[in-house]
């Protein structure tokens, strides 16, 4: 096929695509500037930057919410451990 018919046929997807890619690129932002936040919250109140505990929790929780849509648990587990790395 031709790059234009690929391109007529894929468009409705790549739309929807791009769309969720925005709103995912604004959830991250936001998720990043409350990760600021408690930052300093910790940093003022002298609470350690990284608790083994609550970070389990993040983890688990993603896996578990992922898992009822479908979604590879080492996936979440491998994407939400490089989310709590760069927060």
């Amino acid at each position: 096929r031709k790059p234009q018919e690929i391109a007529k046929i894929m468009r409705p997807y790549r739309e929807e695509i791009d769309a969720l890619d925005i709103k995912l690129v604004k959830l991250l932002a936001r998720r990043f500037e409350i990760m600021r936040e408690v930052g300093e919250l910790k940093l003022k109140h002298g609470i350690p930057a990284y608790l083994v505990d609550r970070v389990n929790e993040v983890r688990e929780n993603a896996i578990r919410n992922g898992g009822k849509y479908g979604i590879n648990k080492k996936f979440l587990w491998a994407f939400w451990s490089f989310l709590i790395y760069q927060s």
